[in-house]
């Protein structure tokens, strides 16, 4: 500390009329002052960064949807097709006297493959929630 105070005194010599005080106040704002940007910049920073994993995170969960969309899409047709090949199927059971009528098995139908379920994604939405990364999206956004 005594080579802060001498050289304090050797600048308040050279610049006049400022009292020790004032250079000592004006020390005390500069590193404030210095402190204050650094936060700014870092929190700026910070700010970027959980905007890039957020429009990241939009993206993944954009391009699960789509691909839910088309197991969806595989799901509802393999679906619409067994119903109608057991409503055909029906119907013409329905044509025949009742003696020679037979039970109607969905295995039975042509195309068939058991009950399939669409295998649909959620591991990007997942992942948003529990990073916590779900809170720094717009909320209108995260609302829908």
């Amino acid at each position: 500390m005594p080579g802060l105070f001498r050289r304090m005194r050797w600048m308040q010599r050279g610049s006049g009329n400022l009292p020790l005080a004032g250079l000592m106040l004006l020390e005390v704002a500069t590193i404030v002052l210095a402190i204050v940007l650094g936060l700014m910049v870092n929190e700026w920073r910070e700010g970027r960064s959980r905007a890039k994993a957020a429009d990241a995170g939009l993206q993944a969960i954009a391009a699960e949807m789509s691909y839910n969309h088309g197991q969806i899409a595989l799901s509802h047709a393999y679906y619409t097709a067994i119903l109608e090949h057991l409503r055909a199927a029906v119907a013409r059971q329905q044509a025949l006297p009742e003696a020679q009528r037979t039970p109607v098995h969905a295995q039975q139908m042509p195309g068939w493959r058991g009950a399939m379920p669409p295998m649909l994604r959620d591991s990007s939405f997942q992942a948003l929630v529990s990073t916590g990364t779900v809170r720094d999206l717009p909320f209108e956004t995260a609302e829908t």
